[in-house]
């Protein structure tokens, strides 16, 4: 199991502060980046035209689209791949005129394409022509748009939903984004859960390199 940490802000300086608290942990090669555009959801974070001047160093990021029609984004992020270490574009399908489009268009580019489901957005959200571009799916454990909320259990059902869904998604990557800590880790790894995003965990601690690598621990022993 995978864990990325996560970082939601409309802060340059709080981003680059969280950024080099973790850049040189051991343990980790990709950053997840939540991208708001407040219509989405109400709240706003840097664009990835903001993250170009941003040091990277060796890390990968996955950009977690909570916009009003993703598409959009994938243009941006195409005008700056340049200046980006993107990995995986990861899309909510809630405000996504055209999911197939989307898919196409980040894989285009040589990137991972994911779509994400709010909290209470079924599996059927996904279209049927979707699963065969899919290279992985996530799952909110909590309602989209800030941090500091608890997850909720639901996500576990939903799993068991999404395996059944379609012949390619009983071996799909899954990831969990929100409400995760030291708490619910382990359960997350033993239900099979590929990849776990970390944010408000890791940014209100005191070390978060130190509660990254407890993280990593507990995923360990639970191999």
């Amino acid at each position: 199991m995978n864990i990325y940490p996560s970082i939601l802000t409309d802060s340059m300086a709080t981003f680059v502060e969280q950024l080099e608290s973790i850049k040189k942990n051991q343990h980790i090669d990709r950053l997840h980046v939540d991208i708001i555009d407040g219509q989405f959801v109400d709240n706003i974070t840097l664009s990835p035209l903001d993250l170009t001047v941003v040091e990277f160093d060796d890390l990968n990021i996955d950009l977690h689209l909570m916009v009003e029609e993703p598409m959009d984004t994938v243009f941006e992020c195409e005008a700056v791949h340049e200046y980006l270490p993107i990995k995986r574009v990861i899309g909510q399908v809630e405000r996504m005129s055209h999911q197939q489009d989307f898919l196409h268009e980040v894989r285009r580019n040589g990137w991972e394409a994911a779509l994400a489901l709010d909290l209470y957005t079924p599996i059927e959200a996904i279209d049927p022509e979707s699963w065969e571009e899919l290279d992985a799916v996530m799952l909110l454990g909590v309602e989209a748009g800030a941090q500091e909320q608890t997850f909720n259990p639901t996500v576990f059902h939903k799993l068991k939903e999404l395996r059944q869904a379609h012949p390619k998604a009983a071996s799909l990557p899954v990831i969990v984004d929100g409400g995760v800590k030291l708490t619910n880790i382990n359960k997350l790894a033993q239900e099979g859960i590929q990849a776990a995003c970390v944010g408000s965990a890791l940014w209100k601690s005191e070390q978060p390199s130190a509660t990254l690598d407890e993280f990593f621990a507990i995923v360990e022993k639970a191999r």
